[in-house]
């Protein structure tokens, strides 16, 4: 099976706003702990990738479920 969250899909999917999405995610792991972050992440989301993508860094995971969640729900994954 190929793995849909790999670094080029990623990179893919977000096209040419790919180094924005990656600084919203540096940003959103600076501003808060990984415990805040996911607390906020739809569990089902969350899970499917943690099964497909563990071990990972937190940065891609992070942007792995920036893009998943935008799939799912149609807007951009926010902290306020």
């Amino acid at each position: 099976m190929v793995e849909k969250y790999q670094d080029y899909e990623i990179r893919a999917y977000f096209g040419e706003f790919f180094d924005e999405y990656e600084q919203q995610a540096r940003d959103m792991l600076e501003r808060f702990d990984w415990k805040t972050i996911e607390h906020y992440m739809d569990r089902d989301i969350a899970e499917r990738l943690h099964l497909e993508l563990a071990p990972c860094a937190n940065e891609r995971f992070l942007l792995a479920y920036m893009m998943a969640h935008t799939e799912k729900y149609g807007e951009d994954f926010t902290i306020s």
